[in-house]
């Protein structure tokens, strides 16, 4: 954030925009992900394993409280990017900060989430985890995320 009214070169301003449009984009990829293919199946092996409640649900809580503010960044990146607006270093800095502290607030909560989970069966959430990365490297874009083709290559 410290740096965004200091992009100030026309090729800069094109790379950093390119920047954030592709973290915007695999952050959104990576939450309806989770919300779509990890989570609900991690609180079922939570709930065989005597968790009375959902495990995940504070993340997705977490995911909505950032969500306006996360998709009117994204639509402002994509705007700049399609020649529809110009780049406003102050406005991406509000923009970021408008949604960073909880952003920062899930990120650290998501890593506690998942190091809670130790109690359950972990053969069954490593094969859920599994199961959705693979699912998520095959639907990302392969320009943007060519992360297929890097794994496919190690």
């Amino acid at each position: 954030m410290a740096h965004c009214e200091h992009v100030t070169k026309p090729a800069d301003i094109a790379d950093f925009v390119l920047y954030i449009k592709t973290w915007g984009d695999m952050v959104h990829h990576h939450h309806s992900m989770e919300e779509t293919e990890a989570f609900p199946q991690w609180d079922e092996i939570a709930k065989a394993g005597g968790a009375s409640e959902s495990i995940t649900s504070r993340n997705i809580e977490q995911h909505h409280a950032f969500e306006v503010g996360f998709e009117d960044f994204r639509t402002y990146a994509e705007e700049m990017q399609g020649g529809k607006a110009e780049y406003d270093g102050k406005k991406v800095k509000a923009m970021l900060e408008s949604f960073a502290a909880v952003l920062n607030e899930h990120l650290h909560d998501e890593v506690t989430m998942i190091l809670d989970m130790e109690k359950y069966d972990g053969v069954a959430l490593k094969k859920v985890m599994d199961a959705a990365a693979q699912k998520s490297i095959n639907s990302a874009d392969p320009v943007l995320f060519p992360m297929k083709a890097w794994l496919e290559g190690h």
